[in-house]
């Protein structure tokens, strides 16, 4: 909720996140890229994520969402 990024669980900064990116779009073949943002985070920082994964490349984008109770 508080715009942290976190890759596989682990914290990452901003510019450790675009080097991240950068090193998934190079493999082949390319994985998806699965985006979970929390429900009180705003929604800029899902987006800044979404852009910086479509900078590096990366073809395959999704969101993971969670059902109502």
């Amino acid at each position: 909720a508080d715009g942290t990024y976190y890759w596989n669980d682990a914290r990452v900064t901003d510019e450790a996140l675009q080097g991240l990116l950068s090193a998934e779009a190079a493999r082949v073949p390319q994985p998806d890229l699965h985006i979970r943002g929390d429900k009180a985070v705003r929604y800029e920082r899902v987006a800044q994520a979404l852009a910086a994964a479509q900078q590096a490349g990366l073809r395959k984008i999704g969101f993971i969402t969670e059902p109502k109770p």
